[in-house]
């Protein structure tokens, strides 16, 4: 009896607790979208996507609070303008399709797994087969998650609901003997009443190597790395270049910034000794939050024309100690790490964790001045620690150079 009497509580405690189709104006998704087509002699394409969604307007329909969501194409979740409406007491989603004032049902979560439901999701009826309640992690953590499955002549439709998130999972496929079409929806990221879900980073690490140097080593490669969750949402890269000349401005210039090789070649025309050179890289995305990110966050990097130089030794004279970030940042499994010496000595580079355990020592040896790259590879470490397999996660660089010492950080990504 006692055993029941639990059971009956813990099922009403979680009723009360789902909300798997939370509504309201303004919350917006972020959905990937992988998906292919094939069909006779071979062809084949596919591709990855990236659409968001938001709940555009609420409606007042039968004395009931609507919310829209609008149409997005055929094999989507919604493919139609539709407003909805969750009855959390009864766990049911009904919708109304804007030409038409019959109220259907979408969704109901209260029904057991193996159970089938009527469902007008799609804008005409399906029969959907309840598989019922479990717990999923998302954005790190645990939830339960409602789902449902269409299988009828060679057509599917998959539906996953989490807690407090909505829909995180559709997947559409159709296909006969001569043409396949599947589609994969995964939400990456949301905001529902404020709260964000896996915000989109985004941000330029560094650019290097912004130092002095002689007019006669102009052009030279700038390398500006950056990181961010999904390089396709990026529509914006570029770098703003000013010359000044007696503290006034004598040229400026914006340069694209290539994503696969983040490299600028630095060559203002008509420089003359004792101009300065002043640098500001910017980069956007197109994700629900609209990131954006400047580097320096205020102010400009800025670099001076130096007298030109006749010798090696010269230009290392102009070189000081410094530690670059790695690139790629993420990384997996290997990254770059570049430092500079302006005089020979005895140099240790090793990574740490963040409970500051050695995980690899890089380097340790004498180098001499000048600037130099090495990699660290975590498919074949050099010199590894005790910690044979770093998982994701923030991991530290510390560079030692007599008595120079600087640290970085870095993110590994699997």
């Amino acid at each position: 009896m006692k055993k029941i009497f639990y059971l009956l509580v813990a099922c009403s405690s979680l009723n009360i607790a789902q909300n798997f189709f939370p509504l309201s104006v303004d919350d917006k998704y972020q959905y990937k979208m992988y998906w292919y087509v094939s069909g006779p002699g071979g062809y084949y394409e596919s591709g990855t996507d990236y659409y968001s969604v938001t709940v555009t307007q609420d409606s007042v329909i039968y004395d009931s609070i609507y919310y829209k969501i609008p149409a997005l194409w055929s094999n989507s979740p919604y493919n139609n303008d539709y407003f909805f409406r969750y009855n959390e007491s009864i766990q049911k989603v009904f919708m109304k399709i804007t030409d038409d004032d019959t109220v259907r049902l979408g969704f109901d979560y209260s029904i057991p797994a193996d159970s089938s439901l009527v469902s007008y999701i799609r804008g005409e009826p399906y029969e959907f087969v309840s598989n019922g309640i479990s717990t999923q992690s998302i954005f790190n953590n645990l939830r339960p998650v409602y789902s449902m499955t269409h299988l009828d002549y060679g057509l599917r439709f998959d539906y996953q609901f989490a807690d407090s998130l909505g829909l995180i999972l559709f997947e559409y496929a159709a296909g006969d003997i001569f043409f396949n079409s599947y589609s994969e929806h995964e939400l990456i990221s949301a905001i529902i009443d404020s709260l964000q879900y896996n915000p989109i980073a985004l941000q330029i690490d560094s650019m290097y190597p912004v130092i002095d140097r002689p007019i006669n080593t102009f052009p030279f490669l700038l390398t500006i790395p950056f990181t961010t969750n999904y390089q396709a949402l990026i529509d914006s890269f570029s770098l703003s270049i000013e010359v000044l000349r007696s503290d006034s401005a004598f040229a400026s210039s914006i340069i694209e910034i290539p994503l696969s090789n983040p490299k600028v070649s630095i060559n203002p025309t008509g420089l003359e000794v004792g101009d300065k050179i002043k640098l500001r890289a910017f980069i956007r995305d197109h994700s629900i939050y609209n990131n954006s990110h400047f580097y320096p966050d205020t102010g400009w990097a800025a670099l001076t024309v130096l007298p030109p130089v006749s010798s090696v030794e010269d230009i290392i004279n102009n070189l000081k100690f410094k530690l670059e970030q790695n690139f790629p940042n993420p990384f997996n499994p290997s990254t770059t790490i570049g430092f500079h010496l302006s005089e020979g000595s005895d140099v240790t580079l090793k990574v740490y964790d963040v409970l500051g355990r050695k995980v690899a020592t890089i380097v340790d040896e004498y180098i001499v001045a000048g600037y130099h790259e090495v990699e660290f590879n975590l498919a074949n470490p050099i010199g590894a620690g005790s910690i044979k397999k770093p998982a994701s996660g923030i991991y530290y660089y510390k560079l030692k150079a007599g008595d120079f010492v600087e640290t970085k950080k870095m993110i590994l990504l699997k």
